[in-house]
């Protein structure tokens, strides 16, 4: 480490002056020098400035409150690393430099607000990137208030259907007020209207993000492969892709009742907790982490997750496919990354984080050691 860059910048930390990334890399560093044993900085290996650093920083925490990022994001930090020229020194004895970065030729934006609308007639219309939702009523706008088309007259259970493309994401306000965000790769089948129906039914495939409009006398009913879930009026995220283990629903406010389809088993969450059906069992977390549920529907990731996990959600928002020439680790990667960012900008993040590199074929990740 060049002692003077990192001089400066632990005088800016200790004067308040840091940005976020200063601030992340500081802290990271803290927590990894609270880890080492004596035998690690008695190693002559040990980088001398290290040692002299963390006696700085040690003097001060006494006098100065340090506020620990919860989950500090190891990518961040190890960009910030990089960046300025350092070299972390590992438990193994180490030294983690910069890959190589992905060819930009290669590289592959990221999704986009993209769907197709197919209604009740069978007709097909291409929804325009360039708007963010759609709103269903007795004619077609998007939620700018741009008119669309107009809807034909719909006969009782007649559906009409958006759908997202691998790449694709958009929001849709049905009839009754309630909306809906699609995630990449997930469609929803809905009425045109909800008159004359005792209960509002719709079916997802996917992954959608719900905000029901309140209407005790006609509940709203989301039925997909595996679950049907039973609500009054309350805001709730569904994870039910195929290629999935499990099919998790995430309750944020309000009540809901799901249904194991299966095993005809139910149970009714509370705001803050997750059911998780798999095969014909159903079970409940009550330690979940919102933010990192709904990350999606707000323009990012937040990974606290292994390598194939994250790869699924890759694969589906990049539209591409991962071959994997080494069997993937099953540790945790913790991050939280702009899902606007390149494909190549975003594995370069998780290269920097562990023992892994990738390479980008056409619309195929190769991930390798």
């Amino acid at each position: 480490m060049n002692t003077k860059k990192a001089t400066s910048l632990l005088d800016k930390y200790l004067q308040g002056k840091v940005n976020e990334e200063e601030e992340a890399l500081v802290q990271y560093w803290l927590l990894r020098e609270t880890e080492k044993t004596e035998s690690e900085e008695e190693d002559p290996n040990y980088p001398q400035n290290h040692i002299e650093m963390w006696d700085t920083i040690s003097k001060t925490i006494n006098t100065k409150r340090i506020r620990l990022w919860p989950r500090i994001s190891v990518a961040i930090a190890a960009m910030a690393l990089l960046s300025m020229g350092v070299w972390l020194y590992t438990s193994r004895q180490e030294i983690v430099e910069p890959s190589i970065q992905l060819a930009h030729q290669n590289d592959i934006a990221p999704g986009t607000n993209k769907a197709t609308l197919t209604l009740s007639n069978g007709k097909t219309i291409q929804l325009s990137n360039a708007k963010t939702g759609v709103i269903i009523g007795a004619d077609l706008r998007y939620n700018d208030n741009t008119s669309l088309a107009s809807v034909p007259n719909s006969k009782e259970n007649e559906f009409t259907t958006v759908s997202t493309p691998r790449g694709g994401t958009y929001q849709i306000q049905l009839a009754d007020g309630t909306k809906v965000w699609l995630n990449a790769a997930s469609s929803l089948k809905f009425p045109s209207t909800f008159a004359n129906t005792a209960e509002r039914k719709v079916e997802l495939i996917g992954e959608g993000y719900f905000e029901v409009a309140k209407d005790k006398k006609h509940p709203f009913i989301v039925k997909n492969a595996g679950q049907d879930i039973k609500v009054l009026g309350t805001h709730f995220n569904i994870n039910a892709y195929e290629d999935e283990a499990s099919i998790k629903t995430t309750l944020l406010e309000g009540s809901i009742y799901v249904v194991n389809s299966l095993g005809k088993t139910g149970k009714k969450l509370i705001p803050g907790q997750q059911s998780i059906i798999s095969g014909n069992t159903i079970s409940i977390n009550s330690k979940v982490d919102l933010e990192e549920v709904v990350a999606w529907k707000n323009g990012y990731f937040n990974f606290n997750e292994s390598l194939e996990s994250i790869m699924n959600k890759v694969s589906r928002w990049y539209d591409v496919d991962v071959i994997y020439e080494v069997k993937p680790a099953s540790d945790p990667f913790i991050a939280k990354i702009s899902r606007e960012k390149t494909l190549s900008a975003l594995l370069n993040i998780i290269e920097k984080t562990g023992d892994v590199h990738f390479k980008i074929e056409g619309r195929r990740i190769i991930v390798t050691k």
